[in-house]
């Protein structure tokens, strides 16, 4: 059993693995606490922006450890936040990027971890695509290019 366990951890955590390095990429960004830390402000606007029974059934695709951060920093009972244009959307991430002040946060950052999520779990994409912007969303035929930071 312990065997069994072990190798469904290590999936998920290949799997979060994999999305945080296609941040990576996408921003040219070495800094993983900065990463980490935009990582997690961009899931919990996302989160705001759903309703709780949306966010639970986003949750469910998740693996795990991605999981945990999504519902991090979640009040059920918090407003709905509703986003009109991808401004709207980066204006919520900036103020949860405690750490580097809300003037560090890159635009084209926060759209790269947006982007990067909704395409490692399709399905989630599918589910939140009615509730965001559609720049958070790569379009057929984008490439992944980087930020054009150094």
């Amino acid at each position: 059993m312990s065997g069994q366990v072990h190798l469904f951890v290590n999936g998920e955590a290949r799997e979060a693995k994999r999305w945080f390095d296609a941040i990576m990429r996408r921003t040219r960004d070495n800094d993983v606490a900065y990463l980490t830390e935009l990582q997690k402000a961009t899931l919990c606007c996302m989160r705001r922006g759903l309703h709780p029974e949306v966010s639970a059934q986003v949750a469910q695709a998740l693996p795990l450890c991605v999981r945990g951060l999504w519902f991090e920093r979640w009040v059920p009972a918090e407003p709905l936040a509703t986003y009109a244009d991808v401004d709207a959307f980066i204006d919520c991430v900036r103020p949860f990027v405690r750490s580097y002040g809300a003037d560090a946060v890159i635009e084209e950052d926060v759209i790269a971890v947006a982007q990067t999520f909704f395409k490692q779990w399709p399905q989630v994409a599918e589910i939140a695509r009615p509730f965001f912007p559609s720049d958070l969303f790569e379009h057929p035929g984008q490439a992944e290019s980087a930020s054009g930071r150094y």
